[in-house]
């Protein structure tokens, strides 16, 4: 079993199954063919936290569904301040970095009671997409062009299938 961590900021009133949800991610893991020892940190937590990362490592200053930290693959920053010419977030190596480390997931649950529902059952149904997806990222995957939002729709499809979700 890989070694996730789940962090849920507590002032956000939402039932999750926390053993159920380590769970599908431990699966989803399998499926991409991750190994066993694979370590990932995930935080759900509100809008004000979420906008805080947006605003520092991409330079938007408003909150997201989704956020993925990978210490391998750098992401985009598309704020207008930027503090050099650099586009790309370098995120720094760690000297007691793994190979085993797959990164940091933060998710907004605030964000997706405002825009979807307050059923609890929807409300996991998207953490688990989104995870899905911050996974994906974590991996290299990415949708900025037509073909890879195409192969990176198919491969979650395909996850979603697997776990019956």
């Amino acid at each position: 079993m890989s070694d996730i961590r789940l962090n849920i900021d507590r002032s956000i009133d939402i039932s999750i199954n926390e053993h159920e949800l380590i769970n599908f991610v431990d699966n989803v893991l399998e499926i991409i063919k991750l190994n066993k020892n694979t370590e990932l940190s995930i935080l759900l937590t509100n809008n004000a936290y979420i906008t805080t990362l947006n605003s520092k490592y991409r330079g938007l200053n408003e909150p997201t569904d989704v956020l993925s930290f990978s210490p391998k693959f750098s992401g985009k920053y598309y704020g207008e301040n930027k503090e050099s010419e650099i586009e790309e977030i370098y995120f720094p190596t760690h000297a007691q970095m793994t190979n085993h480390q797959l990164g940091d997931i933060a998710i907004s649950i605030e964000y997706i009671i405002k825009k979807n529902t307050t059923d609890s059952k929807l409300i996991n149904y998207e953490i688990k997409k989104l995870l899905i997806h911050g996974i994906l990222h974590l991996n290299g995957h990415d949708h900025e062009k037509p073909k890879e939002e195409k192969e990176m729709l198919s491969i979650t499809n395909n996850i979603i299938k697997r776990l019956k979700i």
